[in-house]
């Protein structure tokens, strides 16, 4: 009878742990706070990989169903954009011109980045990939698209009147990359700032998951 009630006792506790496993890699964490009632949080690499809660009208953070993302990745018209720069630049003989060869380089390199990264959390994708630390990529994405971006705005704008005569075809389309270009750096500017928003966010939430587990 002790044998029975012994391996019964140790099968249930295998199965708690079981379940504690799940729970860990589904990434629901269960707090108790102040003896009351749980409360289930969803684990930090949620939100390092582009999701996080949305708090419910009192205030408080719920669990299943109350997820958004992240501002900044959201899409924008950032791939249309770059889209007009490389192909009003594409039109015309660029190759004769070493400046119009980088900005060709820049913005069609950031278009295709952008839409790979686009078609990976259109798909979720990135949710496969949950070791990577999101927020920090995109971050840096970000700040160095616009940083790129800085100089092929500058290198198109100072070249269209050295390499076109004015009121001419190549002169517009030139000069019409040149403000595309301009509007692509403003939006890789401000996706650079709510990216560091989000990651700034991610490192507060860890730290403050940690106080909350060391006091539990």
């Amino acid at each position: 009878m002790a044998s029975k009630r012994h391996q019964a006792l140790t099968r249930n506790l295998q199965l708690l742990l079981h379940k504690e496993r799940l729970r860990l890699v589904m990434g629901e964490i269960t707090l108790d706070h102040r003896g009351g009632p749980s409360s289930t949080h969803k684990c930090l690499y949620q939100r390092e990989i582009g999701w996080i809660p949305r708090p419910a009208p009192g205030g408080d953070v719920r669990g299943a169903g109350a997820q958004t993302p992240v501002p900044s990745r959201l899409p924008d018209g950032r791939p249309a954009l770059g889209l007009l720069v490389w192909a009003l630049i594409a039109d015309t003989p660029y190759h004769l011109y070493p400046a119009y060869g980088w900005v060709m380089f820049v913005a069609v390199f950031l278009w295709l980045v952008t839409i790979a990264l686009f078609v990976l959390y259109l798909f979720q994708l990135h949710m496969k990939l949950y070791m990577v630390p999101w927020p920090l990529v995109l971050m840096a994405f970000n700040m160095g698209a616009a940083v790129l971006y800085v100089t092929a705005f500058i290198t198109c704008s100072a070249s269209v009147e050295q390499t076109s005569l004015k009121g001419t075809r190549q002169y517009n389309q030139r000069a019409a990359a040149s403000f595309f270009s301009c509007l692509v750096m403003i939006a890789y500017g401000l996706s650079a700032f709510f990216s560091f928003q989000a990651w700034r966010g991610v490192g507060s939430n860890a730290a403050t998951s940690q106080m909350a587990g060391g006091y539990a």
